[in-house]
């Protein structure tokens, strides 16, 4: 039975049946001829334009991301941001889903012009029939190469499989010759499958780049942004600064220091810094609700009313900075170690010292007592007030590091060691490093080295307000041991205005000063002005002691035997330090909090705006500049070759399965006996096939047998 089929009209060798026999089958097709040898060459557009615009889009579309969303100079402790970014986050995902496949789209078609280049002509059939089914985009076709370039074209390996190809390369891998000869072998595949190479690795960068920029992003609960909100807080503010009853801020900053109570603020709890602040490196804003720091002091911070929620806007507030260091040698002090300053009792404006001593019930009661020395500075000029006021200050620079400006504390404390009632400490601990070089002490040793009150000290020290004379204290006493000096000095700056508050970083910037609406006004409920930071934390101190510092800093350092402490060791330096700090942020916090933590009270603060709950876009585990590097060579190369080759004329739109049964057709006759193509599994072990032409002007050729008429027959045999 003849069947006849036409040319299509287009050139290509596609045929139409004229008719058919139902019910035959068709066992063998014979053509007996084609209209043209060569097909149409002609641009393809879409394939082009794809590979032109989507690699560049997406990598310009996560460098926005990680710029904009990822790098932002953001706090930690609270995230916040905008409300789309939950959709900027779910819209990458389904972008990169799509992404895959259309980087093959385009490539694909740039292929088959690379092709038809005489860079990327390959060299023989075996290197084109590589490109089937693009194998170079995928984990499938990695993978048949890796093998590939394992077993090295041997049959016994190949018939062993792959874990004996292993094995042997691992063996051959260990000597000089085998280095050598898998340079060589790499070599000869990167020149055979150069553009395969290519398009592999260009697909291997988006499969490395576009997985792995999930793990550099991810999505938080935080806070974003809302219009028209009104926060409630708490705190004081420019109209009700100074109203407030003076007799009990002193003592709740002493009981809340004796008890070493913790330094947080209210509501949410953010402390705003200036923004050349690292918070990063911060440990006491890593977290909501912020605490006020016990290690260095604060840089400088910034307290204002607090909400339960994040807020921005305009804020009025106190602008402070205090920090303390431990005092090594006696020149470092300025106060205290040259008796040049002035009792304290009567308040002038200049520094002045006092001396304190421990109580009775720390001397009868426990092993350990202390004798020290405050020093104080803070200038002021209305001798009418009589205290140092945020009114009555230079209000200049805040920035200014002129010690002039600043107010300062200086802190002795001299300890000795006298016998517990009930049965010594086992290894006390007599080292108290670093000590105060030079600093005078009232305790010294007798000629039969004990220790004794070196009465000389008590006659030239600041001893007016001690209630017992020291020396009939100490006589008779047997001590044990008199620790070295050690000190502190603390210096502090305090201001009241109003700054712009940033949600984001949770820092203020443009800081005004601004005083509260004054004490004495007509309507002003106040009794006296409130005395600026530091004037508290220095009155706490004087009721320093052994037993009262170790409880300020939760020091696990005595026990209970009977009705008496017995320690095991002396005050450290360290230790002096951080509870005079608690002292000075306990006393911030009573300035703009009232020491209190709760939100009863709270009224609406209408210069800040408050944020809502909802999900913010934040780095994740792995850093970005993976899937930058990754993604950005995809989207380079991409647009390279779509520029050079994507608008060139060639023979098809893509090398389909079309292509490849065209050249099954010219190559017919030469391979017809090729027992080795029927029994092999892979293109490369038929060594027919590398003898054969590679070019793609072979593959669409047609045997001379097959031009001769527009028509064409088929004979079905059955």
């Amino acid at each position: 039975m003849t069947q006849n089929y036409t040319r299509h009209s287009y050139g290509e060798r596609l045929f139409t049946p004229t008719s058919q026999t139902p019910g035959k089958p068709t066992h063998g097709v014979i053509l007996a001829s084609t209209a043209a040898s060569h097909p149409v060459r002609s641009r393809y557009w879409t394939r082009s334009l794809v590979l032109l615009t989507v690699p560049p889009i997406t990598a310009a579309y996560y460098c926005w991301i990680w710029q904009f969303l990822l790098n932002r100079n953001l706090d930690g402790a609270v995230k916040y941001g905008y409300p789309s970014e939950i959709w900027i986050y779910y819209s990458w995902f389904i972008l990169g889903v799509f992404c895959l496949e259309l980087s093959r789209y385009g490539l694909v078609g740039v292929e088959v012009t690379m092709l038809e280049t005489n860079f990327f002509r390959p060299p023989h059939l075996v290197a084109l029939l590589s490109h089937s089914e693009s194998t170079w985009s995928g984990p499938g076709g990695w993978l048949r190469c890796f093998k590939r370039f394992l077993v090295r074209g041997d049959d016994e390996v190949r018939r062993l499989g792959l874990g004996t190809a292993l094995k042997r390369l691992l063996r051959s891998a260990l000597t000089p010759k085998g280095w050598l000869d898998g340079a060589q072998r790499l070599a000869v595949s990167l020149n055979t499958y150069r553009l395969w190479y290519l398009l592999s690795f260009l697909s291997f960068c988006l499969y490395v780049g576009l997985p792995l920029s999930g793990l550099t992003m991810e999505l938080f609960d935080g806070y974003v942004q809302a219009s028209n909100s009104v926060p409630m807080v708490v705190g004081r503010d420019s109209s009700n600064f100074h109203e407030r009853y003076f007799i009990i801020a002193p003592d709740s900053i002493k009981n809340a220091w004796k008890k070493g109570a913790p330094t947080i603020l209210p509501g949410l709890g953010v402390l705003y810094t200036p923004e050349s602040l690292d918070r990063s490196k911060q440990e006491s804003v890593r977290k909501v609700p912020n605490t006020l720091p016990l290690d260095d002091g604060v840089g400088e911070m910034f307290l204002v009313p607090q909400a339960k929620e994040v807020v921005s806007g305009s804020a009025w507030g106190m602008r402070a900075r205090y920090n303390c260091s431990v005092v090594d040698d006696v020149a470092k002090f300025t106060i205290l170690g040259n008796g040049s300053a002035m009792d304290c009792s009567e308040p002038q404006g200049e520094p002045c010292t006092e001396a304190y001593m421990s109580t009775d019930f720390e001397y009868t009661l426990s092993n350990v007592w202390a004798y020290f020395e405050v020093g104080v500075s803070m200038p002021f000029n209305n001798n009418t007030i009589g205290h140092p006021t945020f009114e009555d200050q230079d209000h200049s620079s805040f920035n200014s590091q002129d010690e002039a400006q600043e107010d300062v504390l200086e802190f002795a404390f001299c300890q000795a060691r006298r016998p517990a009632q009930y049965g010594e400490p086992d290894n006390f601990v007599d080292e108290t490093l670093p000590s105060v070089r030079g600093m005078p002490s009232p305790f010294k040793r007798a000629s039969n080295q004990s220790w004794i009150v070196d009465e000389e000290f008590l006659q030239r020290t600041y001893l007016a307000n001690l209630r017992t004379n020291l020396s009939e204290i100490m006589q008779g006493t047997n001590m044990i041991y008199a620790a070295d000096p050690i000190g502190v000095r603390c210096r502090s700056r305090s201001m009241l205005g109003t700054a712009k508050l940033n949600a984001g970083s949770m820092t203020f910037e443009d800081f005004a000063v601004s005083d509260p609406i004054p004490w004495n006004e007509t309507d002003s409920m106040a009794e006296e002005p409130v005395r600026r930071l530091g004037y508290y934390a220095q009155k706490t101190a004087r009721n320093a002691a052994v037993d009262v510092i170790f409880m300020s800093t939760n020091a696990r350092s005595g026990e209970s035997r009977e009705n008496t402490i017995r320690y095991d060791r002396f005050v450290s330096p360290d230790e002096l330090k951080r509870s005079l700090l608690l002292a000075y942020g306990l006393e911030s916090l009573e300035l703009m909090y009232d020491g209190k933590y709760g939100f009863e009270g709270s009224w609406e603060e209408p210069s800040m705006e408050s944020a809502t709950e909802g999900k913010v876009l934040w780095g994740g585990e792995l850093t970005p500049w993976i899937s930058v590097v990754t993604l950005g060579l995809w989207a380079l190369g991409s647009l390279v070759l779509s520029v050079v080759y994507g608008f060139r004329k060639r023979s098809s739109d893509s090398l389909s399965g079309f292509s490849f049964f065209r050249f099954g057709v010219y190559s017919a006759d030469s391979l017809r006996d090729c027992a080795r193509l029927r029994q092999s599994k892979e293109p490369d072990e038929v060594e027919e096939l590398k003898r054969m032409s590679g070019t793609l002007e072979a593959m669409q050729r047609i045997p001379e047998g097959m031009k001769a008429n527009p028509q064409v027959t088929v004979r079905w045999e059955p």
